[in-house]
């Protein structure tokens, strides 16, 4: 028996799908008051009843006529028959519990077992729905079969990616299941596919092109890994993107059943990091082989007379990086140097819910210098970059002598939302970052913010823009 809840006539009222392979029936099931539900419908797809629907249901309006669609597969797991049927149903009207097979097309599986819905994964404006199912290629094994289908028109569809699992587990391993969500916080969802004993996760990369961004075992061992998989995608302690929910069986020291929760890591893998010295200061260099859910880099400096593990923070430089496997260069040139003295640098990446290493530090002779340096810096708060900001913006400021600071942001009512810095810090450039939080870590809304530098018996404001 599988279940899907949704609006599908789209009168107000949500209904309850059910699949059974009892009768090869699907009933929708309406609320019609408190408590009450009655039978709407009852129907095939233009199915042979010796068929068994072993798929779930995915509901959408893929073909965006404004009616929603309900997504079926069947199969009926007997030997030859080695392609699962798909069938789309929509409702004839809005509001109107009558449902017509308006499309059918195929799949290279023997059991289409499992639908789910993506919220336009490729960027292309096309909801797509996805079918996971299984085959076995004539050796006796199984392998998972991932096929995506969107619409090409009103009521025409085609399948637009597919790919194989080679698990090579039979059928007594336990089905997979697959949901969508975004677990990078790029505003793209991900498809997520949990085997008898894995996880995956794959990214488009362009229309109609997924690529592999995670792959992980479930158990360090195969007696801890889970079978029977159920997944869930979903923001659950609202930290701004999807963690994995996985539910299913494990068999060490018997069969016990367990729920885990995962959460994406960014990734940057560089390949250089240098310091050069130029006639007008220092170009700091660095260059990556790499990146996954990278929201940019901080570059940190060291001069001459501060403690050898005394950095302060020189640049910051936003560029959001989802998935990326080309060779990316970025650089920075540090004008205010002293000829003759040794600077040493070094760079961090900002990598989604990951604390980064550092890389360097590089070291590098000023020349030339900067005619100014010497001289006290002007106290100023500069203008937040990006702004109107949507995930975080940075707040560049500037101290001619070293005291006790205060930074933070405020509302239109003149409220404390967050405290970006309070405390002691050198003269000379630094750089806050605020990621659109309050103090609590809720989100701020859309809206005009307020930043407010204090130093010195100085202060200034700037005016920010929350979207969100």
């Amino acid at each position: 028996m599988w279940t899907y809840i949704t609006d599908l006539d789209q009168d107000g009222s949500k209904e309850i799908l059910c699949r059974s392979d009892a009768d090869q029936a699907t009933r929708v099931y309406e609320c019609t008051g408190d408590n009450d539900y009655h039978m709407v419908y009852k129907g095939y797809p233009d199915l042979p009843e010796s068929l068994s629907y072993l798929g779930g249901i995915a509901c959408g309006d893929y073909d965006g006529d404004g009616l929603m669609e309900m997504v079926m597969s069947e199969g009926d797991g007997i030997f030859p028959h080695v392609w699962s049927q798909v069938y789309i149903m929509e409702n004839t009207a809005i509001g109107v519990d009558s449902y017509a097979t308006i499309a059918k097309d195929s799949v290279l599986t023997l059991a289409a077992y499992n639908l789910c819905t993506g919220e336009d994964m490729d960027g292309n404006g096309k909801k797509e729905f996805v079918i996971l199912g299984r085959h076995n290629p004539g050796d006796g094994l199984w392998d998972e079969v991932v096929t995506i289908f969107e619409a090409t028109g009103n009521d025409t569809y085609v399948h637009v990616w597919e790919h194989t699992f080679q698990t090579g587990l039979g059928l007594l391993f336990g089905q997979c299941d697959i949901k969508t969500g975004d677990v990078d916080r790029d505003g793209r969802q991900e498809l997520v596919i949990a085997t008898p004993e894995s996880l995956f996760v794959y990214k488009a990369v362009g229309i109609g092109d997924f690529q592999q961004i995670t792959a992980m075992r479930t158990g360090a061992d195969y007696a801890n890994r889970v079978k029977d998989g159920v997944l869930l995608v979903h923001d659950m302690n609202r930290n701004g993107y999807d963690e994995v929910v996985l539910s299913g069986r494990c068999d060490a020291g018997g069969t016990v059943y367990e729920t885990r929760f995962y959460e994406a890591m960014g990734e940057v893998v560089f390949d250089s990091v240098k310091a050069t010295s130029r006639d007008t200061g220092i170009t700091v260099e660095w260059w990556t082989g790499a990146q996954f859910a990278n929201y940019g880099f901080e570059l940190y400096k060291h001069e001459p007379g501060m403690a050898d593990t005394a950095y302060y923070l020189l640049h910051l430089a936003l560029d959001s990086v989802q998935c990326d496997t080309t060779h990316r260069h970025y650089f920075y040139h540090d004008s205010d140097v002293m000829t003759d003295s040794t600077y040493r640098y070094k760079v961090r990446a900002l990598t989604l819910n990951n604390d980064s290493d550092y890389h360097g530090p590089v070291t590098a002779l000023g020349v030339g210098g900067n005619p100014a340096h010497g001289k006290p810096l002007p106290f100023a708060l500069c203008q937040n970059a990006p702004n109107p900001f949507r995930r975080s913006t940075a707040v560049r400021y500037q101290l001619p002598a070293p005291g006790l600071v205060e930074l933070s942001i405020y509302n239109a009512a003149g409220q404390i939302v967050k405290t970006l810095v309070r405390g002691s810090r050198p003269a000379g450039g630094h750089c806050a970052v605020w990621d659109g939080r309050d103090d609590r870590g809720r989100p701020a809304a859309s809206g005009i913010y307020f930043c407010r530098l204090s130093a010195g018996g100085s202060s200034d404001t700037r005016k920010m823009v929350v979207l969100q």
